[in-house]
């Protein structure tokens, strides 16, 4: 009988063991679970992890001796936006530092990643108001708000920017980092390079409906200062930003507009700012440069 008693404690015990292991695996499991959660809730973790990743993939620029600046580039194409800063459109550059001071804000409308607005804040420790929808630019250009520390100077808008209030449809032909291929309005897509043809032949174009605003609707609600300067890079968008700004610029003195014009809306973006009080001071390509 005491035998039987031995055999049956032994079966036992010998079944147990694997229950025994599985429930340490389970528990040992439960603990790195617990771990791994902790440590994705640590705030300071995370800035650091951060602060690796940005170190490894960003440019770094000197815009003077004292002064740096820095783009997170997690792709050819912003990296390449970052290298060609000064060299790619050096008359935006030559308008910066011409019309720039601590107290003259810039409207940035058509940010993309935002060189030009890092650019500004940095250098001039400058008030800006950044305008850029698309989604993917929009990541870019917080990151290097962040990345230079801009926070405080540097204003994000993310809505479309119209000459009203209006729901309607935000096109990207190519949803990449850095890519400038979009624009706003059902209407003024025939006057674009994003027209129905382009449409079609791109598999990945992005198009939601959203809503757009004017820089006068956001004035008058006294949620955004007036502007010394107004940077505009819209693909084709640019007369409806002109008609939606005209008591914002009425209302200030000294002002100047960097416009980058299509052929198929040069003529009326000209007549308009001609009409608005504005003289041209230069054309450089296809930048032209206004002030009253």
């Amino acid at each position: 009988m005491i035998i039987v008693k031995k055999i049956i404690f032994l079966i036992r015990t010998i079944l147990y063991i694997p229950l025994r292991i599985l429930i340490t695996i389970g528990n040992l499991y439960s603990k790195i679970l617990k771990i791994i959660d902790r440590r994705n809730h640590d705030t300071f973790w995370q800035e650091n992890m951060q602060k690796s990743i940005d170190k490894n993939v960003s440019e770094n620029i000197k815009i003077s001796p004292d002064k740096e600046i820095k783009f997170y580039c997690p792709s050819k194409l912003a990296s390449f936006r970052a290298k060609t800063l000064f060299s790619k459109e050096p008359d935006t550059i030559k308008w910066l530092d011409e019309f720039g001071s601590e107290k003259n804000i810039l409207y940035d409308i058509g940010a993309n990643a935002g060189i030009y607005t890092i650019y500004y804040a940095k250098k001039f420790g400058s008030k800006v108001y950044a305008f850029e929808p698309s989604f993917r630019n929009l990541d870019l250009l917080a990151r290097n708000i962040k990345l230079n520390m801009l926070q405080k100077k540097v204003s994000l808008i993310s809505n479309p920017i119209s000459k009203k209030f209006i729901f309607s449809n935000f096109f990207q032909l190519e949803p990449l980092a850095g890519h400038a291929a979009s624009t706003f309005n059902d209407e003024i897509v025939k006057n674009s390079f994003i027209n129905e043809n382009n449409r079609n032949k791109k598999n990945n174009t992005t198009e939601y409906m959203t809503l757009g605003l004017s820089i006068d609707n956001l004035t008058e609600l006294n949620l955004i200062d007036y502007p010394n300067l107004i940077k505009i890079d819209v693909d084709g968008n640019e007369l409806e930003i002109i008609n939606g700004f005209k008591k914002t610029v009425k209302e200030v003195k000294d002002i100047s507009v960097l416009v980058e014009t299509r052929t198929l809306t040069h003529n009326k973006v000209e007549d308009e700012l001609k009409r608005l009080g504005f003289k041209k001071v230069r054309q450089v390509n296809s930048n032209s440069i206004w002030k009253k």
